[in-house]
């Protein structure tokens, strides 16, 4: 019931944006309507390698830790985690956390190793944020593009707030004797509690596998860079969506101006206010940033509405199709695997 609530306020708060805006609704209508289907069907090719890369990326940094994990079990968790996301949205730790549980069900690697891939996947994605930014604001620059105010200022919030997470995670990486002293005086502090739950061993336990983790990730050059490379990929593939559905009606928008708009707009899908898949906030913000790019509001809202109904309905589709295969998958290998157990049990004692 709290979803539906959150739902419909994130939809009245759009609906109150596009009356404030005064759009034009048949000319939106017409827009909508006009899209050039070939140009909707190659966005949706795009998203769909928006999404197997991602989970591309995170498949290199899970094979260094764990050098027989399969791409297509990485895909189909990354795409469990991803419908997850778009259930209960919190900054993308639902999926994070689905993640590490499937891949902990899947192949046994501890929660605290496959935190480690998490956090350097989310380092990346904070370089690539970072970089297209840039090259954005300097290819439209050196293209004769003149660059609003409003646009730089945004541009530099987002880069300054992607700097914080670049310096966090990468402090947690570079000096694992820092998060060492973390842990360690956290379990010192509440050394009562935890040898109470029997907890203090798992939590040294962890603290090593995190650490081991860390260690072979930052030697394995070759998966790092695959992954980032990887990572690149998705984010072209990100921004060529809208860049191909305005195309789709007739619109001739710079890429590198959306390589700028894109990411920008991305920052509200970060914030955990518990709207299924943001709904009415990151259109408005999609909107609003597509407008200060120069695109007619009924332009603007039309390739929003339709970038929206693929990369929510259609990504809903796949993705919870697959949750839904993929989890009974799951469910049925623990069964198996617990029965198996028990007859090993039987036969021992036996």
């Amino acid at each position: 019931m709290k979803k539906i609530i959150l739902l419909l306020v994130g939809i009245s708060v759009f609906i109150v944006f596009i009356l404030a805006i005064g759009v034009d609704f048949n000319e939106l209508y017409s827009y909508l309507l006009g899209v050039d289907p070939r140009y909707y069907l190659v966005a949706i090719i795009l998203d769909v390698g928006f999404m197997t890369s991602y989970a591309t990326a995170w498949y290199f940094l899970v094979r260094s830790i764990h050098s027989r994990v399969r791409i297509k079990d990485i895909l189909f968790i990354v795409l469990v985690g991803w419908f997850g996301d778009m259930v209960v949205p919190a900054a993308f730790v639902t999926g994070e956390a689905i993640r590490l549980y499937l891949l902990n069900k899947l192949y046994g690697i501890d929660y605290s190793k496959g935190f480690a891939t998490i956090l350097i996947h989310r380092l990346m994605s904070a370089l690539s944020f970072v970089m297209f930014i840039i090259l954005g604001l300097i290819f439209l620059v050196e293209g004769g593009t003149v660059v609003g105010n409003e646009m730089i200022k945004q541009a530099l919030f987002g880069v300054s707030l992607a700097f914080i997470a670049i310096v966090s995670v990468s402090m947690l990486i570079m000096r694992e004797d820092i998060t060492e002293r973390i842990v360690l005086e956290f379990v010192k502090r509440f050394s009562k509690y935890l040898d109470r739950w029997n907890l203090r061993e798992r939590v040294l336990d962890s603290l090593k596998g995190y650490k081991e983790s860390i260690t072979v990730l930052k030697t394995s050059t070759s998966n790092l860079l695959l992954g980032f490379f990887s990572m690149i990929i998705q984010w072209l593939f990100g921004i060529s969506i809208p860049y191909v559905i305005f195309q789709g009606v007739g619109y001739r928008m710079s890429f590198w101006a959306l390589a700028v708009a894109y990411p920008l707009y991305g920052l509200a899908d970060n914030i955990p206010l518990g709207i299924p898949v943001n709904a009415g906030i990151l259109d408005a913000a999609m909107t609003s940033m597509f407008i200060l790019l120069g695109a007619p509001k009924e332009i603007a809202l039309s390739v929003t509405l339709l970038t929206r109904s693929i990369i929510v309905l259609f990504e809903a589709v796949v993705t919870g199709s697959i949750t839904l295969v993929y989890v009974a998958r799951i469910i049925g290998e623990i069964r198996i695997d617990n029965v198996k157990k028990l007859l090993y049990q039987i036969t021992v004692k036996d």
